[in-house]
């Protein structure tokens, strides 16, 4: 059980140190650095510097006097602080990421337009398939030679089957190559041409 409290708290940021020690301090109550240390089985050294941690994530108190006594914020409202300035960073991430794209977008001008399209494309990511749907494919008007593997034709993502969907609805000549490991030289050679 207290294993998988540990990873648990891995995913909010913890050290595998920090989180025993948190856990402890959580269990029983209020507490000293010496039973920290018993229970488990860190050095008083070690917990003494990863004390400043946990309080500065919210997560205990200390008092000033001696020895020592460190009482947990209870568990709900401090991993609910933790999860709140997490999303507070993200928001702030994105939002960044937003200004930095429309900034990019203002000094570029002017993209040069693809005027050539380009023979042969090696599309092996949902993500390589949706960029080059988004930039030419739609543009395709006379022929297509699709090389897929077995498991796209099985279990077609939804770019794949996008990607289909945008070539049937251009009336698009397509020839279809299902590489499997035999023919995978035949794919090679085909790129060389």
């Amino acid at each position: 059980m207290q294993e998988d409290l540990v990873i648990k708290l891995e995913n909010f940021g913890f050290t595998v140190n920090q989180a025993k020690i948190y856990l402890n301090i959580v269990e029983s109550g209020k507490t000293q650095v010496g039973r920290i240390a018993t229970n488990t089985h860190l050095h008083r050294q070690d917990i003494y510097k990863m004390l400043p941690k946990l309080e500065k994530m919210g997560l205990i108190t200390k008092s000033i006097d001696k020895p020592v006594t460190i009482e947990a914020v209870p568990i709900e409202k401090a991993l609910d602080n933790l999860i709140m300035r997490e999303r507070e960073k993200a928001n702030l991430r994105f939002s960044n990421l937003e200004n930095n794209l429309k900034e990019m977008i203002n000094s570029i001008q002017k993209q040069p337009e693809i005027k050539e399209e380009t023979r042969f494309s090696l599309l092996s990511t949902d993500e390589a398939i949706r960029n080059k749907e988004n930039l030419t494919l739609k543009k395709i008007k006379k022929e297509c030679l699709l090389v897929t593997n077995a498991e796209n034709i099985k279990n077609p993502s939804m770019h794949f089957r996008n990607f289909l969907h945008t070539i049937a609805g251009n009336k698009t000549k397509t020839r279809l190559i299902i590489v499997t490991k035999e023919n995978l030289t035949l794919l090679k050679n085909l790129s060389k041409e």
